[in-house]
């Protein structure tokens, strides 16, 4: 938005790094600066969620979300996560669901006592969530509008959102509660997993099929975010999600006919309850050896009957498990917990690794 002149002396301060975007943004914060993909920009500051650089075309400066830009500095550049994996062959594999129950940390860096679960959500706090629409607009973009409920507040709102915000408060999630993403060793991921891009899993935007699909995993990603521990639900990327803009709209819950206080007491209606208990089968894509193979898997099956079923597949002895979470990190298959959040969550798109 508003940028500052730059001082002429910041020239004469060498850059900690040259950063590179990687998508177009328009800015939507106070000192966030607009640019395009492809530009160049010199960092002279940065902290978890921005960049804070000089523009030496322009000569101007300003804050760039860190999650748009890649690093040029061969220093930074980002690492697989489980590259150098620290578990040796008797923690990994099917014996990793039993050593995390009995190594687990107990404390975060703070000292407070950790959890994920849950219920830490305080019960007026609640807000619930879903999918109304979804589909392209101009300019190739995907549009989502999103019905939030807050009967604490009884407020109802409705929020349009781009695919593109859905991303950014995903990235900055996934880096600010690195053990409820799963990248701390022995902590499975709760963090329900964004749909890819829909330019990336559907082709034809006027499929209905398709479109009502990648709904479903919307739908199950706000819903996810929603139930998640206070700790999350209360974070800055996702308040930000939920920030009337200028397109949005607020009412009274109180002048909705339609609205249901049971409806919203714990955030599912029946078909929520319904689906806990139906089997559905869906095809599972697996790489192995660089080669891909697709089998059919049950949507409540549990992670040793799955590491059984890719043995028998396979027809061998596997040692890993894993998954690519939303920025390529790898991120191993812990348990059923981990299991049952990726299938829910990525249930049309369900992708695994598998050494």
């Amino acid at each position: 938005m508003i940028s500052n002149q730059i001082d002429e002396r910041l020239f004469k301060i060498p850059p900690k790094k040259v950063i590179k975007t990687n998508q177009d943004y328009k800015a939507q914060y106070s000192q966030e600066i607009s640019f395009k993909k492809g530009d160049f920009f010199y960092v002279i500051d940065e902290d978890d969620l921005y960049y804070s650089i000089i523009n030496p075309a322009e000569k101007i400066t300003g804050l760039v979300p860190k999650i748009f830009c890649d690093a040029l500095d061969k220093s930074v550049k980002r690492k697989t996560q489980y590259a150098d994996y620290t578990y040796n062959s008797l923690n990994r594999g099917k014996y990793r669901a039993e050593y995390n129950n009995k190594h687990r940390d107990e404390y975060d860096s703070y000292g407070n006592k950790y959890t994920i679960d849950s219920s830490d959500v305080p019960k007026e706090d609640v807000f619930t969530t879903k999918i109304i629409s979804c589909g392209p607009v101009e300019n190739n973009r995907f549009l989502i509008t999103i019905e939030v409920a807050k009967p604490s507040k009884n407020k109802k709102l409705i929020i349009k959102r781009l695919y593109d915000d859905f991303f950014a408060m995903q990235s900055i999630l996934l880096k600010l509660f690195p053990k409820e993403a799963g990248r701390v060793e022995r902590y499975e991921r709760i963090i329900p997993f964004v749909p890819p891009a829909p330019n990336k899993v559907m082709t034809n935007y006027n499929n209905k099929n398709h479109m009502e699909k990648y709904k479903i995993e919307l739908d199950n990603y706000v819903k996810g975010i929603s139930k998640m521990p206070y700790r999350i639900q209360n974070s800055f990327p996702v308040r930000r999600f939920f920030l009337l803009r200028s397109n949005d709209t607020e009412t009274e819950l109180s002048l909705d006919r339609n609205y249901s206080p049971e409806r919203y007491n714990d955030g599912e209606d029946f078909l929520d309850l319904l689906s806990d208990y139906e089997e559905t089968f869906l095809p599972l894509k697996i790489i192995f050896d660089h080669r891909p193979y697709r089998l059919e898997i049950s949507d409540k099956i549990s992670f040793d009957r799955l590491w059984t079923k890719i043995e028998d597949f396979l027809d061998l002895d596997i040692v890993d498990v894993y998954f690519k979470d939303e920025e390529g990190y790898e991120i191993p298959l812990l348990n059923d917990i981990d299991l049952a959040n990726f299938i829910k969550t990525r249930r049309f798109h369900l992708l695994l690794f598998v050494e």
